[in-house]
């Protein structure tokens, strides 16, 4: 099986998953599941817009992709942050993608709202959600006493996981 199959059927079934465990609860583990579905699913989008076959052949092309979505890069932007290192990829991707063909062809019109939609929930998850590798060493106890990753918003997570994971669901369904 080519990779970017296997990449999107992980990123569908990490998300069934995280639906399952977050109505029963566990939602910390449940959103720690979405963060793995997105990335997945930007390794998917990123093999499949460059016409690959694997992840070797798409790095070739972009750079390593072999990075969770946490994984901050060296380069900083205009306004003086750091990027997730899959962020970067993403925008070598719509570069790639722009040059092929000035004009907005077919496949980047239906390239562009995926494209948005995988990225600006990257940018959530890191940024306002406070995603976290770590969450995957958290367990339930821990959770309850407060012991969050630095930066992770559980409260805000769990009041309003619904509308993350369809948010989730939304944009990973159209893969």
């Amino acid at each position: 099986m080519e990779d970017k199959k296997i990449f999107k059927e992980a990123a569908r079934e990490r998300l069934e998953d995280a639906y399952i465990l977050g109505k029963e609860g566990r939602i910390h583990i449940a959103f720690y599941l979405l963060g793995y579905c997105i990335e997945c699913g930007i390794k998917y989008f990123i093999i499949k817009s460059l016409d690959c076959k694997n992840i070797k052949e798409a790095e070739q092309k972009v750079g390593k992709l072999y990075y969770h979505i946490d994984k901050m890069g060296d380069k900083i932007d205009d306004i003086g942050n750091r990027k997730p290192i899959l962020c970067r990829r993403m925008d070598i991707l719509n570069t790639q993608i722009r040059k092929r063909n000035p004009r907005i062809s077919r496949k980047n019109r239906e390239f562009q709202p995926i494209f948005q939609g995988l990225r600006k929930l990257l940018k959530k998850f890191y940024e306002n959600y406070g995603w976290k590798i770590e969450l995957r060493y958290t367990s339930e106890y821990s959770l309850h006493n407060r012991n969050y990753p630095r930066g992770y918003n559980f409260n805000y997570i769990k009041s309003n996981f619904e509308n993350i994971i369809k948010e989730v669901w939304e944009v990973v369904w159209k893969l």
